[in-house]
């Protein structure tokens, strides 16, 4: 009897606990019975909902919910888990007794009796209206911060795009202070032999004189070709090729010319440029992006010495590197300048600068897996030190461009194809002279109107002309003969070189001005002859 009388007393204290447990409970907690109907709730329910539990025991379960839409979905929810026997947890926007709605998290658990019996469900919810808001916050903050990104990222490409645009500016008055010079020698000769007849039958002058002229114009296209240096696309991935670096360095010492000599003695200043090349074996590298890292480095030392002075260039091997010093006797950095030189938009030259020379240089070097070191001193001037890996060409190496060999035995029946007039003219009179026959036309649309299925051994087709462009010629002509052979001449065509950018149906570009012996050069190419 006594131990009958214990297990009531212990039962009677386990239900006073768990009673006290349930009301305690920081989260609200709701009991769901079998009709699906809330039959308990604790204090924290009743102040989230606004309802005693009276009041919601007598209330339809829709009261709480948004819309008609909400509350199907719930009971979709619900009856599946009563179904099931299981347990569910959702997200809903709930309603309470003053009107307000909050979005709230629910965790519904299956309800068991001592016998195993499903009685019903055991709801655990919370209010999740911080969270949502923090969520949405963060949400907004990352579209501010996308939005920043972008912009920062536009206005970076626009400084990027100054900077070049400023060395090119430089590099185009000497290009065209040189071109002037050229233009000159080619009028002042043809006036002189145009003003006096009679000098036209001095053969041996006559021969002289055209000769000099033909010079003069080659070094104006030469001239004209240095802008192509600062052209360049380079695309992810792009494989390095076997370079000279001798060449790159004369090449960047004579574009920068216009900064370190024309604008210095403008400025009533000299500045000596000196170089010193060691025999440094050919390695793989980008052409275009190590010229524009030397010219920015020539063009900083020159910054860097307002006064004149003399800037140094020296390259040489040391074991596995390649090593190429430039050097100043300018004003120096202190070390806090030379410590964040390489930082994107720091600069020390006010409105003269963008800062992104030194940290163009800089991504540089890393894409070359190189390093590079600094020494300076104040008064004393600056030496940057470039260090690369002397990475060898390999016998796998792609160079120029693939041609379909032809095996055609001249002389050819050929059609020229441009609207220039004086170009048309001399083309025709250099195949001519090579005992070829000419077909001319002079666009796109009239070539195709002369042109018949094995009438022609080879095309030569300007670029830009009007009705139908070059390109869409020559894809016109492949379609109907796959394997005749088509030359564009196009004045773009050293930037369309570089810049990888060749029709996939022509054969070969060649640059305007065109040379006679570039010009039998290429057709023997295209040819196979």
């Amino acid at each position: 009897m006594d131990e009958r009388k214990a297990a009531e007393q212990s039962l009677e204290n386990s239900d006073l606990w768990l009673g006290k447990i349930f009301q305690a409970q920081a989260d609200a907690v709701i009991i769901v019975n079998l009709e699906r109907k809330i039959v308990n709730l604790n204090q924290a329910a009743e102040r989230m909902l606004g309802y005693s539990l009276k009041e919601i025991i007598d209330l339809p379960r829709q009261i709480f919910h948004v819309d008609e839409e909400h509350h199907a979905r719930f009971s979709e929810y619900l009856d599946e888990a009563f179904q099931k026997g299981g347990a569910f947890q959702t997200e809903f926007e709930f309603k309470r007794k003053d009107g307000t709605t909050f979005p709230l998290e629910i965790t519904f658990s299956p309800l068991i009796a001592n016998q195993g019996k499903f009685l019903g469900l055991v709801g655990v919810a919370r209010d999740i209206t911080y969270r949502k808001q923090v969520e949405k916050e963060l949400r907004e903050s990352n579209r501010r911060l996308e939005v920043a990104l972008s912009e920062l990222q536009t206005t970076q490409q626009q400084v990027i795009q100054q900077e070049r645009l400023r060395a090119i500016g430089t590099m185009a008055s000497g290009i065209a202070h040189d071109f002037n010079n050229e233009l000159f020698a080619i009028l002042g000769y043809t006036e002189l032999l145009l003003d006096n007849p009679e000098t036209l039958k001095d053969i041996e002058r006559v021969t002289k004189t055209l000769k000099e002229i033909n010079v003069v114009a080659q070094g104006a296209a030469k001239v004209v070709g240095r802008l192509r240096e600062f052209y360049r696309h380079r695309e992810a991935g792009e494989v390095f090729q076997p370079l000279d670096i001798h060449p790159l360095i004369e090449q960047a010492i004579s574009l920068t010319q216009p900064k370190w000599k024309d604008q210095a003695l403008a400025d009533g200043v000299t500045v000596n440029v000196m170089h010193e090349v060691a025999d440094v074996p050919r390695f793989l590298g980008s052409e275009s992006e190590l010229r524009e890292l030397l010219t920015n480095l020539i063009m900083n030392g020159v910054d860097a010495m307002p006064g004149g002075g003399t800037l140094s260039i020296r390259s040489m091997q040391k074991e596995d590197k390649v090593i190429l010093e430039v050097s100043d006797t300018g004003t120096g950095m202190s070390e806090e300048v030379r410590r964040r030189c390489f930082e994107p938009f720091f600069s020390t030259k006010g409105e003269r600068g963008t800062g992104l020379g030194l940290a163009m240089v800089y991504g540089i070097i890393k894409r070359h897996n190189g390093t590079i070191e600094i020494e300076s001193e104040l008064g004393k001037g600056t030496t940057f030190r470039v260090i690369l890996p002397l990475q060898k060409e390999t016998t796998s190496t792609v160079q120029g461009e693939a041609v379909v060999k032809r095996t055609i035995q001249g002389p050819f029946r050929i059609m020229v194809v441009e609207d220039e007039p004086r170009v048309r003219d001399i083309m025709t009179q250099y195949l001519t002279e090579d005992g070829h026959t000419v077909t001319a036309a002079t666009n796109g649309r009239e070539a195709l109107e002369k042109f018949r299925p094995n009438t022609f051994d080879l095309i030569i087709t300007d670029k830009a002309m009007p009705e139908m462009n070059g390109d869409k010629l020559a894809s016109i002509i492949k379609q109907l003969e796959p394997r005749r052979p088509i030359i564009l001449v196009s004045g773009f065509g050293d930037m369309m070189g570089t810049a990888g950018e060749l029709p996939k149906d022509v054969d070969l570009v060649l640059s305007k001005p065109t040379t006679l012996t570039q010009l039998r050069a290429a057709i023997a190419k295209v040819t196979g002859t």
